[in-house]
């Protein structure tokens, strides 16, 4: 059981995570992570964000976390980091980084901010 159901993200990488968990996605780029919305659409986006309760916004590892930092300020919300594995660095890999625990971490990451017990 969850407190928050929607998933603030940087781009729309996590629909069938959504869509599988019954949480409302709102990506903040659309499908590309490289794009930016304009200052309207991200006036809107921040109105978004505060109107769905949502108190985290997701950003990635490998992408600027710029619009992210800034919708999250805006909207009094917290930055967290979600990883949808699309590389793993040679430093990750000799951590002991694999799919597994970054998948654990996801899921850690997401309990504690959509408040779930």
């Amino acid at each position: 059981r969850c407190e928050r159901r929607t998933l603030v993200t940087s781009h729309a990488a996590f629909s069938q995570l959504a869509d599988r968990y019954g949480l409302t996605q709102l990506s903040l780029t659309g499908i590309s992570p490289e794009a930016e919305p304009g200052p309207r659409v991200l006036e809107q986006l921040i109105d978004d964000v505060r109107a769905s309760g949502a108190t985290t916004v997701f950003a990635e590892p490998l992408v600027s976390d710029r619009v992210a930092q800034t919708v999250a300020r805006e909207a009094g919300a917290d930055v967290a980091v979600l990883d949808p594995l699309e590389g793993l660095s040679d430093d990750r890999l000799a951590d002991g980084e694999d799919y597994l625990s970054v998948m654990r971490t996801n899921l850690a990451v997401l309990r504690e901010a959509l408040g779930c017990r």
